[in-house]
């Protein structure tokens, strides 16, 4: 998989350069899942996001009465797990590899430890993006949200 290109289909870093195009994709790590595999999982710690470079991931949420309900699918050049590089903690929902799936990987770590130090003013415009997509997704998604920050907030009382 060639790093830059897959970032370069992104929406997220649309617009950026090439050189940081370039840059972002050096702090990417590839990670491949197979089909069934998943990414990450519901309630589980979270402090990255992903670029699909090839292949399908459903997301789903595990409701209160144990049901799985698939909230989408995305295919090669979305991202998801956008929320965890902004602020970490657990995962509101369970990503899952529909096929052979190859990832990027963007750390919250990495991106802070060096995007955010050496390229301010376009990490600044990766998060402004990367807040405007949440905010969709959340009004999207309102109810699914209302219903996943009361559990959540319970569990962590």
């Amino acid at each position: 998989m060639e790093k830059a290109e897959v970032i370069k289909t992104c929406k997220l870093f649309a617009g950026l350069p090439d050189d940081a195009v370039s840059y972002v994709a050096d702090l990417c790590d590839e990670r491949e899942f197979p089909a069934g595999g998943d990414v990450f999982v519901q309630g589980g710690a979270g402090s990255s996001l992903f670029v699909i470079g090839s292949g399908m991931v459903r997301v789903v949420v595990r409701r209160a009465d144990g049901r799985e309900s698939v909230l989408g699918s995305l295919v090669a050049g979305e991202y998801f797990g956008g929320m965890s590089i902004l602020r970490g903690g657990a995962r509101m929902v369970t990503a899952r590899a529909d096929s052979n799936t190859e990832l990027l990987e963007l750390s919250q770590q990495k991106f802070l430890d060096n995007m955010h130090k050496e390229r301010p003013q376009q990490a600044m415009k990766l998060l402004l993006a990367l807040v405007m997509d949440l905010t969709k997704l959340i009004r999207e998604n309102e109810a699914f949200f209302r219903e996943a920050l009361a559990a959540r907030a319970a569990v962590e009382k």
